[in-house]
C-alpha cells in the first residue's frame, strides 16, 4: 500500500491582500466569483505538488488539521472544504479519474494539535 504525503495551507491568496479561509462559514457566505477564485487559486498551488503521483485507482483521505493558536475552533468546517478543494484537485492532476465513491472510498478528519506555523493540513492519500 503506498502512501502520499501533502501538506497543504488553509488560506488562499485571492488578490495582493485578501486571504480566504477554506472552512464552511465562509464558503456558505461568498459570491461564487470568489469562491471560483480561491478554488483556481488554491488548485495552482496544489498541483504542483500532486505531479509525481501517479494515476491511482482507490484512495483514502486522511486529512489532519493542526492550527495556529489555541481558539477552540470546529474542525469539520475547515476540513470539509479542504477536502472539497483538493479532491478536485486530485482529478485536475490526473490523479484520480473521478472523485466520487467508487474512487474516493474513504475520507478522514483528524485534529492534529497545535502548532506555532500558520494553521495547516497533513493530507495522506493512501492507495487501497
Amino acid at each position: 500500500m503506498t502512501e502520499y504525503v501533502i501538506k497543504s495551507q488553509i488560506k488562499v491568496k485571492l488578490t495582493q491582500s485578501k486571504y480566504f479561509t477554506l472552512n464552511l462559514n465562509q464558503y456558505r457566505n461568498a459570491h461564487y466569483f470568489t469562491l471560483n477564485a480561491a478554488k483556481e487559486n488554491y488548485t495552482q498551488t496544489m498541483l504542483p505538488l500532486l505531479s509525481g503521483i501517479p494515476e491511482l485507482a482507490q484512495v483514502d483521505l486522511k486529512y489532519t488539521l493542526y492550527l495556529k493558536g489555541k481558539k477552540r475552533r470546529d474542525t469539520n468546517n475547515i476540513l470539509s472544504v479542504v477536502d472539497k478543494f483538493f479532491a478536485d484537485c486530485l482529478v485536475k492532476a490526473n490523479v484520480l479519474v473521478d472523485d466520487d465513491y467508487s474512487r474516493l472510498r474513504n475520507t478522514h478528519f483528524i485534529f492534529g494539535g497545535f502548532t506555532t506555523e500558520e494553521s495547516y493540513v497533513l493530507i495522506n492519500i493512501i492507495e487501497v
